[in-house]
């Protein structure tokens, strides 16, 4: 269970209305909520970790706040971008810019889902339904919290440590559900938890380990695995394959609406598919940093348009405006396009 306070700020554009409308809707401001926590990680034998968060605001008292949902968006309380941090988080408590993922599913609003919390901490988990889902793929070579510790090329062997940063960053709170799981071609050794007198599994399997924790105390704040991923070497040979190069870079005025655009080419030079990001680093006061992301196939070309807001361009001297090509955290290329300033 997550704990946290509801605050309202000021959102811009169709989300601040749809915020007020809701307001309207009803007598007074929905109360504060706590946020269930379910969790699923499925280990890969390609060296990925899908994780699959699901949220649910409940009540101090374990009361059904779902009917509030869209309200807890709209103000901006539950978002994707936190939900990815938190899914990023149980694989590194460094900063995230360690971690290299995939987004599969942005936040998405179940009403169908499930989720489960013991409101009474009897021991007894209760079905809350709906929920908020966000789903990411983890690349295991590039997470901090993931070590080799013996095997040979073929079928490296590696500790694989799973964080409940909740509970590390706030005491009263923990993940209410964690199933860890692995698919067959990956080999289970062995697990432990930390502290060792945290809970034990509620239930284990052929392929998963499910912790139902009722409370902070029982919560172990790490789940450690003894795994064995095939594929683990490979993707890492993979990751040296990643090659990018930008093609071109223009600056064009009046492209789509009026104003001058940066546009951008790139190319996937490398063997493998992959998500490239292409970044705009303006001078201060020129324009706002932007960023895209396309999946490319190899050999397969990219173009962006990036808008400057003329209103924000420097009216002496000229700027400049720096251009990244970033893949798996790795910057494979740079370029620098000069805006003239206005006389």
């Amino acid at each position: 269970m997550k704990k946290l306070k509801i605050t309202l700020f000021l959102v811009f554009s169709l989300i601040v209305m749809h915020a007020l409308t809701l307001t309207c809707t009803y007598s007074q401001p929905p109360p504060l909520f706590y946020v269930l926590l379910n969790i699923s990680i499925t280990f890969k034998e390609n060296g990925l970790a899908t994780v699959e968060m699901r949220q649910h605001p409940i009540a101090p008292d374990g009361g059904d706040l779902w009917e509030f949902k869209d309200y807890y968006v709209a103000t901006g309380n539950i978002n994707v971008n936190d939900l990815i941090w938190e899914s990023c988080c149980l694989f590194s408590l460094e900063p995230i810019e360690n971690v290299t993922y995939f987004l599969k599913q942005s936040l998405k609003t179940d009403d169908s889902a499930v989720t489960y919390y013991d409101k009474d901490f009897d021991g007894v988990f209760d079905p809350y339904k709906g929920a908020w889902i966000t789903v990411i793929d983890v690349v295991l070579p590039r997470s901090p919290d993931v070590t080799e510790i013996g095997g040979n090329l073929s079928e490296a062997i590696y500790r694989v440590t799973v964080n409940d940063f909740y509970t590390k960053s706030n005491p009263s709170s923990w993940i209410d559900v964690i199933n860890i799981s692995w698919e067959p071609e990956v080999k289970f050794f062995n697990f432990s938890v930390s502290p060792p007198a945290a809970g034990q599994p509620t239930r284990k399997g052929d392929r998963y380990i499910l912790w139902m924790n009722s409370n902070a105390l029982s919560a172990p704040d790490s789940y450690v695995l003894i795994l064995g991923i095939p594929g683990f070497k490979g993707y890492c040979e993979s990751l040296r394959e990643v090659k990018g190069e930008i093609l071109g870079v223009s600056l064009v005025t009046g492209f789509a609406q009026p104003g001058k655009w940066v546009k951008v080419q790139i190319e996937n030079k490398g063997e493998i598919p992959a998500d490239f990001i292409v970044a705009l680093d303006p001078a201060e006061g020129l324009t706002q940093s932007q960023a895209r992301v396309v999946y490319l196939n190899p050999n397969e070309l990219f173009e962006f348009s990036f808008p400057i807001s003329p209103g924000s361009m420097g009216r002496r001297g000229d700027r400049e405006i720096h251009i990244k090509l970033i893949c798996f955290n790795m910057v494979l290329d740079e370029e620098t396009v000069i805006v003239e300033g206005q006389q």
